[in-house]
């Protein structure tokens, strides 16, 4: 095409597509800057609730590229500088967190340090496109923040925009403008060559089902600027990164994802091996202790005596596999036990005579621990131990008299009171 040529097609809405010698000609495939997730030279939304993780997730992606690491959950990267742009934490916090994550994935930190790229927009106004109403009509207009990016940007193949509701000033749900806002960071992909990875707020209701195409909040724009979209769903402490939409070829199989104790994303074959077998034998031990002290593991997974809360009332149950960030890892364990035959479920038939669910350690399978003392006093979910008067190493005590019309929350709120 010559000079003249490409400066007219430069005004026209339309340009025609050459489609010459199709059959025959060498077409490459569309790049990915992450394999299967990330594009080159488009924008990828990635979305999550506050609180699912998304930001360190995005951050240890941005991490493995600028070591060079070759694969992160069997995903391949392109090696090259990165930039991470946050608009929400403070460089403080990225710190903390990078450190973190190098240290959980054991990544070269001297690499990572030089080639990745952190920016805090933090501190003064970090949107990158305001909404102006000039004589009624509403336009967009991009403020000098995307200059930084760009000047930012040089050399790197993957540009992290943490997040849309900080970069993005103007109506969510006006088409128009969220278009000219995606083109824009669509500009910056094609400019640098490089996979732009958006983050972005997500319906929490709508999250809990992922992969319904409907999980990003505002206008349907968002969803239809993307060419690539991702969804870090938390359903009940299983968290998994799920591809949502991908234009450029065959979408990703859903990634299972646990956090370590120090709060870092990992996927969770990731914990296979020593950890796994770990997190395994302290989920048995606990199993151990709940059956010695006559408290009934139900199989509930929702509910406030489901199976994660009740045994984290138990010391026997590392920090590790409690509160919101040890749920993913806590049921791998039990996936674990459950599998290889060492924990198994049963029904028993409760004082009321209904059948109940409830876990319990195929015999011969028990884990071998020291003799532990005497406890001064029952589980507070034990009440069935509580109304038979037995302790947790056989004997008995005087207890108070039991009501059997408690329920366990009940009893243990009952008993934290007093």
């Amino acid at each position: 095409m010559t000079i003249e040529e490409q400066a007219k097609a430069a005004l026209q809405a339309l340009v025609p597509i050459d489609l010459a010698n199709i059959a025959t000609a060498a077409v490459p495939a569309p790049p990915f800057t992450i394999e299967g997730l990330v594009p080159t030279r488009v924008v990828t939304l990635l979305g999550g609730h506050g609180g699912a993780g998304k930001s360190i997730l995005a951050l240890t992606l941005a991490a493995h590229h600028a070591a060079g690491a070759m694969t992160w959950a069997g995903h391949r990267f392109q090696d090259g500088p990165a930039l991470f742009v946050s608009l929400e934490d403070p460089g403080e916090v990225v710190r903390y967190r990078l450190k973190n994550i190098i240290q959980a994935y054991g990544l070269d930190a001297d690499k990572v340090s030089r080639r990745l790229r952190a920016v805090d927009g933090t501190a003064g106004d970090g949107v990158i496109a305001q909404e102006f109403s000039d004589m009624g009509m509403r336009r967009l207009v991009f403020t000098s923040v995307l200059q930084e990016i760009r000047a930012h940007a040089a050399g790197c193949r993957l540009i992290v925009i943490d997040n849309a509701s900080d970069a993005y000033d103007g109506n969510e749900n006006d088409r128009r403008l969220v278009r000219a806002f995606m083109r824009g960071l669509g500009d910056v992909a094609r400019e640098h060559d490089a996979g732009v990875l958006l983050l972005a707020h997500i319906d929490k209701q709508a999250a809990r089902f992922g992969g319904n195409g409907n999980t990003f909040s505002g206008s349907t724009a968002w969803h239809n600027s993307a060419r690539s979209r991702l969804a870090l769903i938390d359903d009940n402490g299983a968290i998994t990164l799920t591809p949502e939409k991908l234009n450029l070829g065959r979408k990703a199989d859903p990634i299972p994802l646990t956090w370590t104790e120090n709060g870092v994303l990992v996927p969770a074959q990731a914990r296979e091996g020593q950890a796994a077998l770990d997190d395994a034998s302290a989920l048995l031990g606990a199993l151990q202790a709940a059956s010695e002290g006559g408290v009934e593991i139900g199989v509930a997974r929702t509910g406030p005596t489901n199976t994660h809360s009740v045994l984290s009332t138990f010391h026997e149950l590392p920090d590790r596999l409690k509160g919101p960030r040890g749920r993913s890892a806590f049921w791998n364990a039990l996936g674990q036990l459950t599998a290889s035959g060492r924990v198994r479920t049963i029904e028993i038939r409760t004082a009321s005579r209904n059948l109940r669910k409830v876990l319990a350690i195929t015999p011969g399978m028990e884990p071998t621990q020291p003799d532990r003392a005497c406890v001064s006093s029952p589980h507070p979910y034990a009440l069935r131990a509580a109304h038979e008067g037995a302790d947790v190493c056989g004997g008995s005590r005087e207890l108070p008299p039991f009501k059997p019309t408690q329920t366990h929350a009940a009893a243990y709120r009952a008993r934290k009171e007093g």
